[in-house]
């Protein structure tokens, strides 16, 4: 057996023949060991130094669907009983922006493309029965005129729900993760629960995207005014065509998400106006990331200010020159963190008012461990900047729930997404719930606690 083991190599068997008492078994009940080169895959520790966790379909279903109700029908918002509800039209759900900020592998996500797309379809078929005769041929619900190229959505249940989710993925869904395989993972998600083996993989590289939710601007005036207190920061200019770098980036995202992804050259397409949209912003994202550090020092306001102040006057250096060495320099200040800036990377997102929906299961971590895994200056700017507060010692989930109602559109936004028991506790409940209340936040509906696992 240890022969087998070891690939028959003799000389690594009689060395390890006297170890045979701590080898173990694979499933198959045979001898494990790890040759050079091999892979060896063990039980690791950073999912729990992370605070994340893994959310089960029996979670996600209830969440996305009682998350989403209120923006799918017109009823719920108005305490209407369910029978008095009205499913919205194909383009109202075709517009909606649903985001999951710390999507791990994507459970949220693909929950959020199997209500969206089904709704979608009952939206078509409910238009086909206020229009009998007329054939459905686009998505927003247009009718077919008679012209040659009109292309029209397919009849058959199956095929016409595998277009829906299609569609939903394109227009609707978003992502973010700090784990790069994690965003690998979330794409490979979507892709299964929307694969159509007549067209290639939906494009998804403009919507999940890698970086730190919680650190970063989100508001385009914290980078106008260059800082994070952009209501009493002053003007600053950036660039003279700033507001021209934006807009061409925003107009070209709109028509990337416009287009099907129906065949390798419209994915192509796709890949080159995103590609344009990202050249637009480069330097605005690596200006951004030059404050964030500066936002990271450590002491007084005094010091800080004096920090912003020295970060602009590189960025005034850096931001007109070589994008590499502007790259570079906004790296080694940054020291190995990954801002996401929301403005800058979802553009069209944040210019028409934020997003409709949250969802998702963000870290846990005890407000005392923050520091411990992060860093006092990671800690310090959650509590000063994302909490708006001097102090205070909350999970760190509740800073994804105050960063997300950040970024909800004001007129009805919705957010749905898991939180420990000490949501509602001690300094948790100060710093979260306590401060959303203050804010006029409505809160629908609660469970209060429930066994996971």
């Amino acid at each position: 057996k240890i022969m087998v083991a070891c690939g028959q190599d003799k000389e690594l068997a009689e060395r390890i023949i006297r170890f045979r008492g701590l080898l173990r078994q694979d499933s198959f009940e045979r001898l494990v060991v790890v040759l050079p080169g091999g892979i060896y895959v063990g039980q690791g520790s950073a999912r729990r130094s992370t605070g994340t966790h893994y959310t089960p379909r029996s979670l996600t279903e209830p969440i996305v669907q009682h998350t989403m109700e209120p923006l799918v029908y017109h009823g719920p918002a108005d305490g209407l009983p369910k029978e008095q509800w009205r499913l919205r039209s194909p383009k109202e759900i075709l517009d909606l922006k649903v985001c999951d900020m710390a999507m791990g592998s994507g459970a949220f996500l693909v929950q959020a493309c199997r209500y969206l797309s089904e709704r979608l379809v009952e939206a078509w078929e409910n238009l086909e029965k206020e229009h009998p005769g007329e054939v459905l041929i686009t998505p927003e619900g247009g009718f077919s005129q008679g012209e040659p190229s009109e292309r029209l959505i397919p009849r058959e249940a199956a095929e016409r729900l595998a277009i829906a989710r299609r569609l939903v993925a394109d227009r609707c869904l978003y992502g973010v993760d700090i784990n790069p395989m994690a965003v690998e993972m979330a794409k490979l998600s979507l892709w299964l629960i929307t694969v159509d083996k007549s067209r290639p993989f939906t494009f998804l590289d403009h919507a999940l995207k890698c970086g730190d939710s919680l650190l970063g601007i989100c508001r385009f005036r914290q980078l106008e005014a260059f800082s994070l207190d952009d209501e009493n920061a002053k003007q600053v200019i950036i660039l003279s065509n700033y507001g021209e770098l934006i807009q061409t980036a925003i107009a070209k995202r709109r028509e990337l998400e416009m287009l099907p992804s129906d065949d390798s050259t419209q994915i192509a397409t796709k890949k080159a106006l995103l590609a344009e949209a990202d050249e637009r912003l480069d330097r605005l994202k690596l200006a951004a990331d030059l404050l964030i550090a500066a936002e990271l020092t450590g002491g007084k306001e005094q010091k800080k200010e004096m920090a912003r102040a020295a970060a602009h006057l590189k960025v005034a250096q850096y931001i007109g020159g070589s994008l590499a060495d502007f790259k570079h320099f906004a790296q080694e200040q940054i020291n190995g963190r990954k801002p996401f800036h929301w403005p800058l990377e979802f553009p069209e997102v944040l210019v028409g008012g934020g997003f409709d929906a949250f969802v998702g299961n963000p870290p846990f971590m005890g407000g005392k461990k923050i520091t411990g895994a992060f860093g006092i200056d990671f800690r310090n700017y959650l509590v000063e900047h994302v909490a708006n507060r001097k102090s205070g010692v909350a999970d760190l989930c509740t800073y994804f729930f105050l960063r997300a109602h950040s970024l909800l559109r004001t007129d009805g936004g919705i957010l749905g997404m898991l939180a420990t028991n000490t949501i509602s506790q001690g300094d948790t409940r100060e710093v979260g719930l306590d401060q959303l209340s203050a804010q006029d936040t409505i809160l629908p509906r609660a469970v209060q606690s429930i066994q996971i696992g």
